[in-house]
């Protein structure tokens, strides 16, 4: 595998993966007596839970051995999966997606990421789309954790995590106090819970990472890392 790789970090990542859309690039192997039987995928199906999923191949003849592991090649940031199969139905084969599961994605932020938690209560205001389901859309102001030229995670108490959650798309318009020139859509890509302890009491919360769709301006983020010091 050319470049960095890293695990995936949580399930969600996991799921936002699996449900790019399926190209040409995709496909499923297993190595058997020393040969590698390829499969292309055509299109993955996820189920109610996200324990488990399904892919249809292309000309499936049946010739995988349920009781192997099999390893699943994606061609969104060339994701390596390594799973093994619950159950095959015709040209559908049936994965389990567990706790253990080995899940490499290629690291997209390859660019130094700056931490800000903890070194300045720094936050951004991100504007929530909620699609036709709410006629105004909603804003909140997070604390930022940390920043790259095309990536931010942010500090999510649990309360507001159940926006993000439900958000149809989720819009970055401010850095600090500062209106962006253009507005920056952003992807949640993993979501790490966690507690802490304040005013004796345990509080959950999360970190949540977003992929920029682009890059931040230059001079916007500039402005806003200078600002820390």
């Amino acid at each position: 595998m050319k470049g960095k790789y890293r695990d995936a970090e949580s399930k969600e990542e996991v799921e936002s993966i699996l449900k790019e859309e399926v190209s040409d690039e995709c496909i499923i192997w297993q190595n058997s007596f020393g040969e590698r039987i390829i499969y292309d995928i055509s299109c993955i199906v996820f189920g109610n839970l996200i324990k488990e999923f399904s892919l249809k191949v292309d000309n499936y003849s049946g010739n995988f051995d349920p009781k192997d592991v099999v390893y699943i090649k994606l061609s969104h940031r060339e994701t390596m999966l390594k799973t093994t199969i619950s159950k095959i139905e015709g040209d559908s084969l049936f994965l389990a997606l567990p706790d253990e599961v080995e899940v490499k994605t290629k690291e997209m932020r390859i660019e130094k990421r700056t931490p800000v938690h903890g070194v300045s209560e720094k936050v951004v205001t991100i504007k929530i789309d909620q699609g036709k389901t709410l006629k105004q859309d909603h804003s909140l102001r997070l604390e930022v954790v940390d920043i790259s030229d095309s990536g931010i995670c942010l500090f999510v108490s649990k309360q507001n995590k159940n926006f993000l959650e439900n958000a149809h798309s989720i819009i970055l318009t401010h850095l600090g106090e500062s209106k962006m020139g253009s507005e920056l859509i952003i992807k949640r890509r993993y979501t790490h819970h966690f507690r802490y302890k304040k005013l004796g009491r345990y509080t959950y919360a999360s970190r949540v990472g977003f992929e920029v769709e682009g890059k931040f301006n230059k001079v916007e983020l500039s402005d806003f890392l200078t600002s820390l010091t």
